[in-house]
């Protein structure tokens, strides 16, 4: 299984890629509110970081 977040416009690429790669494979395309990690939103450490 492989899950990707691409960008709107990154969509019609990446099925592109899929259908090259695995004409039968199985593709979700679902709207995300937010993605947080690397390369996204960071996370907010808060000032009195208790978290170790």
């Amino acid at each position: 299984m492989l899950l990707c977040v691409v960008s709107k416009r990154e969509i019609v690429k990446l099925k592109e890629i899929v259908r090259d790669i695995d004409y039968n494979a199985f593709v979700i395309v679902a709207d995300v509110r937010e993605v947080v990690g690397e390369g996204f939103i960071e996370y907010k450490t808060p000032k009195n970081n208790t978290l170790k």
